[in-house]
């Protein structure tokens, strides 16, 4: 017995499609809603100058410096007390001279006759000189010594005059600064000069005050009209360490080469230490 299928059609399912269509419109409603008045209206609106937008991990840029901040800046108006006494001593001259290579000339003379020697050119003169003294006593008694020699010395008394007053501006910020070395630099060249019998260890903590000095002044970064001051305080204070070092080597060893080295070097220090002084009192008047 045969059979037959019958065939039906499907009916649209068109209430299903109505709601997925509404569904479909809310939704592109809602993302322009969301586009137009929260995206779009944030981001491109001019920003409060008061309420700031937070920043979360932002990077600074690197072809912009970075700013000083206010504790960074130096201080507007700074001042700076200055009390540094008034030192004097005295120097053996046993020539002023016309000429460079005639005072090289005299200098070596006297060393290869077992003296201190070195020279100072002041504009003028080329003058050299044989010792330097706290008592004039001591250096009368050497220009006496070298006057027997036929050599035509004499006594130069040098006055610092005391460093007082007030210091304004980049000189008031920089002063507070250095102070601590120009304390240790005076105290071991009074040492230095003062003293008969300075032992070993007297020398090694002058040697580390000294090298505590430096590296103030090596890492301080003055101001421009400062930079002459500085370089003759740092030059000053270099000087002053090789006389310290060569100081020690004398009283280790016995070398008088040494010691001429030494007191050499304590009469070049002093040539170099008053064109600091000299500026300091230029920027005090």
């Amino acid at each position: 017995m045969s059979s037959r299928k019958r065939s039906r059609k499907k009916s649209i399912p068109w209430r299903r499609l109505g709601v997925l269509a509404l569904i479909a419109a809310a939704a592109i409603l809602c993302g322009w809603m969301i586009n137009t008045l929260l995206l779009q209206g944030y981001l491109w609106a001019p920003a409060d100058p008061k309420h700031p937008d937070p920043v979360v991990d932002k990077q600074p840029d690197p072809t912009t410096p970075n700013k000083p901040t206010d504790e960074e800046k130096p201080p507007v108006g700074a001042t700076a007390q200055v009390d540094l006494p008034a030192a004097k001593f005295y120097l053996t001259q046993v020539g002023a001279l016309g000429t460079e290579s005639s005072a090289n000339a005299l200098t070596k003379d006297l060393k290869e006759q077992g003296n201190a020697a070195t020279y100072h050119y002041d504009g003028q003169l080329y003058r050299v000189y044989a010792g330097i003294f706290a008592d004039k006593a001591a250096a009368d008694a050497l220009a006496q010594m070298f006057k027997s020699m036929q050599i035509d010395a004499f006594t130069k008394e040098v006055s610092w005059p005391a460093s007082k007053g007030e210091l304004k501006g980049a000189a008031g910020a920089y002063f507070p600064t250095v102070q601590p070395a120009v304390a240790e630099i005076e105290k071991a060249f009074s040492d230095l000069l003062g003293a008969q019998d300075l032992d070993r260890n007297q020398v090694i903590k002058m040697q580390s005050a000294l090298q505590t000095a430096q590296a103030t002044l090596t890492a301080t970064q003055p101001a421009p009209e400062l930079a002459d001051l500085h370089s003759n305080l740092l030059a000053a204070s270099k000087k002053l360490s090789s006389v310290v070092d060569a100081t020690r080597q004398f009283i280790e060893t016995g070398n008088d080469q040494s010691r001429f080295v030494s007191e050499s070097g304590l009469i070049e220090f002093s040539q170099l230490y008053q064109k600091f002084v000299d500026d300091l009192q230029a920027l005090l008047k």
